[in-house]
C-alpha cells in the first residue's frame, strides 16, 4: 500500500477509509461548480482536489449536517480549514437534500439568536414564536396548540399574576424552602421536615428513597455501618473515630 493519498497503479488512496479507488471516485472540492452540461469534467477530480473519496465526503457531511446539525461544514481532509461550499455538495451526487437541510440548519441559528425568539413552553409543542410585543406585553400565544408561553419567564404563562407579582411569589417560595426544607443530596427532590429526628428518607414514589442526615445531608448509609465519623465534620452528630 502506498503513502495516504498517493496515486498506486490506475487509482487513488483515500486518506479517510484508507482504501484503493478509481480516480472518478475523487470529487473535486474547493472548486468553482461545474456548468450541469460538462458533465465528464464535473466527474474527473481536480488536480489539487483532496485524497478524499466521495464515500467518505459524503459520510463527513451528513454527520455534520444531520447528526450534529451545524451551519458550517468543514473540509474532513488533514489540514485543511476551508469550508465545503454549495458546489462541493452538489458533487457529492446527494442531490438537493443535503444543502437544503444545511440551509434549513443555518435559519434555525440565526432564528434562535434573535431576541424576541422564544419556543413554545408547553411540553409536545416545539413551536418557535417570533414574539413582537416583546418584555412588556409577554403573553405570546402560541398558534399551533393554542396555550400561552411568557415571554419573559420562557415557561408556561403565570396566568392571574403580572410578571413582578410572579417574581416576588417566587422569591418568597424560594424564602420559605430555604428556611424550612432541604433538597435530597442523591435526586434533588424537595423534603419538609416536620419533627422527628435527624435521620431523613427521600420518600418515593417522587423521591429516591435515599437515607441521609438532615444536619450535614451525609449518606446514613456508611454512619449506620461504621460510626457517626462519617457525619460532616461540622455536624452536630458528628463524632471522632476511637482508635
Amino acid at each position: 500500500m502506498g503513502a495516504a493519498g498517493s496515486n498506486v497503479g490506475q487509482g487513488r488512496e483515500c486518506t479517510i477509509c484508507c482504501e484503493i479507488k478509481p480516480t472518478s471516485a475523487f470529487p473535486p472540492i474547493h472548486s468553482a461548480p461545474t456548468p450541469a452540461a460538462d458533465a465528464d469534467a464535473a466527474r474527473a477530480p481536480s488536480p489539487a482536489a483532496h485524497a478524499v473519496c466521495g464515500a467518505c465526503l459524503l459520510r463527513h457531511v451528513r454527520q455534520e449536517v444531520n447528526g450534529k446539525r451545524r451551519t458550517r461544514v468543514a473540509c474532513p481532509a488533514e489540514g485543511c480549514k476551508q469550508e465545503l461550499g454549495p458546489g462541493d455538495l452538489a458533487r457529492l451526487g446527494a442531490g438537493r437534500g443535503l444543502a437544503v437541510d444545511l440551509e434549513d440548519n443555518q435559519f434555525q441559528a440565526w432564528l434562535k439568536a434573535q431576541p424576541n425568539f422564544r419556543w413554545c413552553a408547553h411540553p409536545g409543542c416545539g413551536e418557535g414564536l417570533l414574539h413582537e410585543g416583546g418584555a412588556g406585553s409577554p403573553v405570546i400565544m402560541c398558534p399551533s396548540c393554542r396555550r400561552r408561553t411568557c415571554f419573559n419567564h420562557r415557561g408556561p404563562f403565570h396566568d392571574g399574576q403580572t410578571c413582578e407579582q410572579h417574581d416576588r411569589a417566587a422569591a418568597a417560595d424560594l424564602a420559605w424552602f430555604k428556611a424550612h426544607a432541604k433538597r435530597c443530596p442523591r435526586c434533588g427532590e424537595g423534603i419538609q421536615k416536620q419533627g422527628g429526628c435527624d435521620h431523613m428518607t427521600c420518600r418515593r414514589p417522587s423521591g429516591c428513597g435515599h437515607e441521609f442526615c438532615w444536619v450535614c445531608l451525609a449518606d446514613y448509609g456508611p454512619i449506620r455501618a461504621h460510626g457517626n465519623h462519617h457525619h460532616e465534620k461540622k455536624c452536630s452528630y458528628y463524632r471522632a473515630k476511637r482508635g
